[in-house]
């Protein structure tokens, strides 16, 4: 898997528009951005999407859940990242911050033994370890971990579609499908499909058909050709947080033979 570079990262402030449409209408969208964007570089050879396994953290009393929940202006996502079809791949820690529609991103590599510990334990942090820019979102998302009491509480996978600008970087096309999760209490990228229950949604589309979330990225204006998009296809907008989806249908799902996982979302 090589997917994405190790370097820390940055995204300047953008907007992120998020839109649930049937599969069919999803390759129909991709057919149309595939004319202004090309595939991520990073994908594997052959390959049109790859796995993103995402364990969100979150605090005793799941501030940023209902931050999320109640419209909060300024909020924050904590979590850890991985890819691969098990997550064996590379693995980042990620905080994301919204402001209204402006999304501001940070994130960075982190060794495969070393991230746990970052959660477990932030107050021991020690800045000489981490070189570079690295050093500055790994402090940044210890100190949040301290602030919250971070916990995991949901590890979320899907199959994503990546497009990216041809000519603008920052601008992305992304489809998500296939999107499932499992509950949590431990500090893991649960490799096992078994683990995972489909997220069950339909955001106001009825169809019998699989649904795609698809999100528009980009910074500045809004590009013309993606103005086109949304009035060819007829897209309504929707708020829709996987996080937040996930969590709520956690908390109804009947009690499997794991009480104490149970309680791990509950609180």
């Amino acid at each position: 898997m090589q997917h994405h570079p190790g370097a820390p990262r940055a995204i300047q402030e953008r907007f992120e528009l998020k839109y649930v449409v049937p599969e069919s209408q999803a390759r129909a969208i991709s057919a149309f951005a595939r004319c202004y964007c090309d595939p991520d570089p990073h994908l594997e050879a052959g390959c049109d999407d790859y796995v993103l396994t995402t364990l969100y953290l979150d605090s005793p009393e799941l501030n940023l859940y209902w931050d999320k929940k109640t419209l909060r202006y300024d909020r924050l996502k904590l979590r850890v990242r991985g890819y691969g079809r098990r997550a064996e791949g590379l693995v980042f820690v990620e905080l994301k911050r919204r402001y209204g529609d402006v999304v501001s991103k940070t994130r960075t590599l982190v060794p495969r033994d070393r991230w746990a510990g970052l959660v477990e334990e932030p107050t021991t942090f020690d800045r000489s370890a981490w070189a570079g820019d690295g050093g500055d979102v790994v402090e940044d998302f210890c100190l949040q971990c301290m602030r919250y009491r971070a916990r995991p509480i949901i590890v979320l996978r899907y199959d994503r579609e990546p497009l990216m600008g041809r000519f603008d970087p920052e601008i992305r096309v992304t489809f998500d499908r296939g999107i499932r999760f499992c509950r949590t209490g431990s500090l893991e990228l649960p490799a096992g499909e078994d683990r995972y229950l489909p997220l069950v949604f339909n955001a106001g589309v009825w169809t019998e058909e699989p649904l795609v979330v698809l999100e528009l990225k980009f910074t500045w204006s809004f590009p013309r050709w993606m103005q086109d998009l949304v009035e060819r296809f007829d897209l309504d907008r929707a708020s829709f947080s996987k996080y937040s989806r996930a969590l709520d249908q956690a908390m109804w799902e009947p009690l499997d033979c794991d009480p104490a996982g149970f309680r791990s979302v509950l609180g």
